[in-house]
This record gives C-alpha cells, sequence and structure tokens, in this order.
C-alpha cells in the first residue's frame, strides 16, 4: 500500500505548475538586508556587464557600503505591513492565481534576488509534470527577464530529471495586458482633468541593446524619441517593445499621438542610457504647454520603490515646482482582479511563450 507521501507525490505528478516570477527586494527595513540584496542584485555580470573585478569593487567597496544610507528612508516611505509592496503584490497575484485556476494547477511564486528564492519556488514544482515559467516583465529585457530563466535553466541542469518547461518570454503587445493597463488609467483619468499622459519605463544601458544586436540601436535610431513601425528582431529590443505598448495603450485609450510621451526612468551611472530620459524630459513638456500630467509605468507589474517613490513622490515633487500644474500618478496594475484575470488567459493561451531548455543560458 503506497504510504500518503507517495499518494500527494502522484497526485502533484498530475498537475501542471506554474512559476510566477519577479526581481526582488530587501527582505526587511535595515540596512544589512539592504546591502545583502544590493550585493546579489548588482553581482549579475546580466545586470553590471563589466569585467568581473570592476563590478566585484563597484558593488562591494562602493555601492553595498554606502547607499543603504541614502535609500533606507524611501524604502520607509513605502513599506507596506505585510512588508515591500513588490514581494506583497507578487504574492498576491500567485494566490489569485491559484484560485482562479484551481487544483489541477499548481502555483508557485519567487524573486530572483532575496526570498522567497527561485530554487525553493521550484522545489514547491518538482512533481508536476511540467512547469511554465511567468516573469512579471511585459517586455523583455537581458537584465530581467534572460537573467531570470538563465538561473533557472542552471538550477534545472542540476536535476536528475529536466521537466518540461515553456516560458511566457515577453507580454508587451498582449491583448490582456494592453486592455488591463488602459482600463486602469480610464478607471483614474475619470476623477482627473488631463491633458498629456507619460509612460515612464524602467530604463537599461544603451550597451545591453547593442548586445542583443539590436538593428535600431545600431541604425541610430534610440537617438530619437520613436521607433520605427517594425524591425526583424523584435524579441530581444526593450526599447522598441516599450514603445509598442505605449501606442496599443494609447490606442486603446483613443488617445492621439501629441497626447502622449513615452519615456525612460532609473538610470545608474554615467554611461548612457536609453532615452529619452523621464526626469529630463519633464522640461520638454511644459515648454510644450502641457500643464495637467498624468504618469504611468507599463513596465512594472508590481509597485515598487521605482514606481511609488521616484514617480509617485520624487517626480511629482519635480513636476510641481512648474507653476500652474498638477500631477497624477497611476498604480501598477498589481493583483487587481481584472489584471489577474488577463494575466491567467495569457498563460492558458501561451500565445507568446516559446520552448525552453538549457541552451538558453547565455553566461
Amino acid at each position: 500500500m503506497s504510504s500518503c507521501t507517495d499518494l500527494l507525490k502522484a497526485s502533484n505528478m498530475n498537475k501542471k505548475g506554474i512559476l510566477i516570477t519577479n526581481l526582488g527586494s530587501p527582505s526587511e527595513l535595515s540596512k544589512p538586508a539592504l546591502r545583502k540584496y544590493l550585493r546579489e542584485f548588482l553581482s549579475d555580470p546580466k545586470v553590471i556587464d563589466i569585467h568581473p573585478m570592476a563590478r566585484y569593487i563597484l558593488v562591494n567597496f562602493i555601492i553595498a557600503p554606502f547607499r543603504p544610507r541614502k535609500i533606507m528612508s524611501l524604502y520607509k516611505n513605502i513599506w507596506m505591513d505585510e512588508g515591500s509592496p513588490l514581494l506583497v503584490y507578487t504574492k498576491k497575484i500567485a494566490h489569485s492565481l491559484q484560485a482562479q485556476l484551481g487544483e489541477d494547477y499548481q502555483i508557485a511564486w519567487g524573486m530572483r534576488y532575496g526570498e522567497p528564492s527561485l530554487d525553493k519556488a521550484l522545489e514547491e514544482l518538482s512533481h508536476c509534470s511540467d512547469i511554465t515559467l511567468v516573469p512579471l516583465y511585459p517586455q523583455y529585457a537581458t537584465s530581467s527577464t534572460g537573467s531570470t530563466l538563465a538561473y533557472i535553466a542552471n538550477i534545472l541542469a542540476e536535476k536528475w530529471d529536466f521537466p518540461g518547461v515553456q516560458t511566457v518570454h515577453s507580454f508587451y503587445n498582449h491583448p490582456e495586458f494592453i486592455e488591463a493597463s488602459a482600463k486602469k488609467i480610464r478607471s483614474y483619468l475619470n476623477d482627473f482633468d488631463w491633458d498629456h499622459i507619460l509612460f515612464s519605463y524602467h530604463g537599461i544601458p544603451e550597451r545591453h541593446l547593442k548586445k542583443s544586436q539590436c538593428e535600431l540601436m545600431m541604425n541610430g535610431y534610440c537617438s530619437k524619441n520613436v521607433c520605427p513601425a517594425k524591425i526583424s528582431n523584435e524579441s530581444f529590443c526593450y526599447r522598441y517593445q516599450c514603445f509598442v505598448s505605449s501606442d496599443l495603450i494609447a490606442k486603446s485609450l483613443n488617445l492621439e499621438s501629441e497626447c502622449y510621451t513615452t519615456s525612460f526612468q532609473s538610470r545608474l551611472g554615467r554611461t548612457p542610457w536609453i532615452k529619452p530620459y523621464t526626469d529630463e524630459y519633464l522640461t520638454n513638456l511644459h515648454a510644450q504647454g502641457v500643464r495637467k500630467l498624468v504618469v504611468t509605468s507599463p513596465s512594472f507589474i508590481a509597485d515598487c520603490l521605482e514606481t511609488i517613490d521616484e514617480l509617485g513622490l520624487r517626480l511629482k515633487e519635480q513636476w510641481l515646482e512648474f507653476a500652474d500644474t498638477s500631477f497624477l500618478w497611476i498604480p501598477s496594475l498589481n493583483a487587481d482582479p481584472f489584471w489577474v484575470e488577463g494575466l491567467k488567459h495569457i498563460i492558458l493561451g501561451k500565445s507568446h511563450s516559446s520552448s525552453f531548455s538549457s541552451k538558453n543560458v547565455n553566461e
């Protein structure tokens, strides 16, 4: 007679596993926790892609020792009773998906950096018949989606049995994501007199696009504020995907081209990042006659320091320094029910998924 453990394993083997992943954040509000998180995050060669020794010195002797002092108060401003907003909302998304999908599926969630780890999350799915990986990044970038998939591939490669795995590679133009984003924005616009929407995306260094052989970067298009209508390697051109997301959301909102702008935030260091820069572009908008500004960030599914603080607080303060202006920040989709429903259809449809194997690992 089979033991209860054997019966449980047999039951789980009939389930389909889904792994929801996100970037991660400090485990608690303390300088040691911040320092530990920054070291893990910024030591990733897909995030800071410079010589290993230079990266080690930069992270361990410059950033980790001193930056926690600067950002501790920022995290205090956004921290929720349950913890970091990014962790709280990612967990809620996973739990809501479990409730919607039912017992035929097993949902786990983990963070690329910090806790809960991807190792632990994959262990929860170890007896599932197959696994679908769902990085919560609408637009593909090597430093986010690529790093996550490479890390997971390395974990799975160490196992004796390699499960059937698929990944939702990106969903920047998926109708469910576009309509959920438009619905969220529309609900806020009903109560705000506005004249321009700024779609602000997390930036990446220009050299990352060059490494991905993005033809837009190679041909100089990324010095402009628009992207061509179509490119051949769109799967790996992050900047192009951001512009497409903006255009599709704007179309769903029936916006004219002069009513919205795409820009990029959160740059770090002195090397060129993709443009236009969100903070610097405010002057242009004001000079163009914009006074009532709406800001939203479709590159973030769950709110975090870069949305709540950088956009909702600091960018607002910067904009309101102009006379006769008003400002509205729209939160991310988070675990809004209509979005979780949309994400379920993205996962089940897998219209943007691809096969996945250890060959995806690129060091």
